[in-house]
């Protein structure tokens, strides 16, 4: 994936949660191997969260254990939160399920 598609993915992502009103966000990424560059998370902040922070209140990552990895979705997750974000790591999708009550 280039920087470019990613970003196109993400502008997606927010056209879905603000036309129908998502509030819950449940990312499997146990296949993710991109790394998230301090420049695309800070992109993601100015872009993504602007204008759709009032709408996510959960996000539950399914995250692989490659620790790279790792640490550039957290990274990008606490980039991304505002005071009403909750975001919650997890190892598998039904833990996720259970914590985003889905």
């Amino acid at each position: 994936m280039t920087e470019d598609e990613w970003n196109a993915t993400r502008q997606k992502f927010k056209t879905v949660f603000l036309q129908y009103k998502l509030n819950k966000f449940l990312s499997l990424c146990k296949e993710f191997y991109f790394l998230i560059t301090p420049e695309l998370q800070e992109w993601m902040a100015e872009n993504i969260t602007k204008g759709s922070e009032h709408l996510v209140e959960k996000a539950a990552l399914v995250i692989p254990s490659e620790l790279f990895v790792e640490v550039s979705l957290e990274q990008t997750m606490d980039e991304m939160e505002t005071g009403k974000l909750d975001t919650a790591f997890f190892d598998n999708e039904q833990n996720a399920r259970d914590w985003l009550k889905i």
